[in-house]
């Protein structure tokens, strides 16, 4: 449990697979370079679907390649958007059994570090997902502490800790590391 705690990326995938199973529906709000969507994708499995966003080309290609790599392309749907836009998506307001969210916010690994995720378009993504999860469901977003992911988890910790039931909110942080990331928790509880 201790290497969990060390590698915030690894605890939010086990969390995740308390929840999530065979046939269920996902969200990687932040493809990035595709391993949350591969990991949804074999967690789903094959009557499962995944929907992976991202604003940045490189992203959805990377993710597109790691998809195709592990033989997982039909079980995910790739979008070249923004997460702020998952509330206006239609496949996911159809969608009533997508039990987890992924957020992994910041910039794209080895891309340009000037884009990144803002305060703003999170939070809109953050209210959209916690109207489309299903009851049972489960949200992680990992928070980075760079300039603009200090904005980020600032505008989070406020917004997240005003949530009322069905809701249990959590954080995960290394307390004696000042930059270390954190990972916040949403669970929703079942009607």
């Amino acid at each position: 449990m201790i290497d969990l705690l060390k590698r915030q990326t690894s605890l939010a995938k086990g969390l995740v697979l308390d929840v999530l199973s065979e046939g269920d529906s996902a969200v990687d709000a932040t493809a990035g370079t595709g391993a949350d969507t591969v990991f949804l994708a074999n967690v789903v499995g094959e009557n499962g679907r995944v929907y992976a966003f991202d604003n940045q080309w490189e992203a959805i290609s990377k993710t597109a390649a790691r998809l195709r790599a592990a033989g997982l392309t039909q079980r995910a749907s790739l979008f070249f958007r923004g997460h702020e836009t998952m509330g206006d998506n239609e496949a996911l307001r159809r969608d009533s059994g997508i039990k987890a969210f992924m957020f992994n916010l910041g910039y794209l690994p080895g891309g340009n570090h000037q884009k990144t995720t803002s305060a703003e378009t999170t939070l809109t993504a953050i209210k959209s997902a916690l109207k489309l999860l299903a009851p049972g469901g489960i949200i992680t977003i990992l928070a980075y502490m760079h300039p603009e992911g200090r904005q980020e988890y600032d505008a989070l910790s406020l917004y997240l800790s005003t949530l009322l039931n069905p809701y249990d909110v959590y954080r995960v942080e290394t307390v004696n590391h000042q930059n270390a990331p954190v990972l916040f928790v949403i669970t929703k509880k079942e009607e």
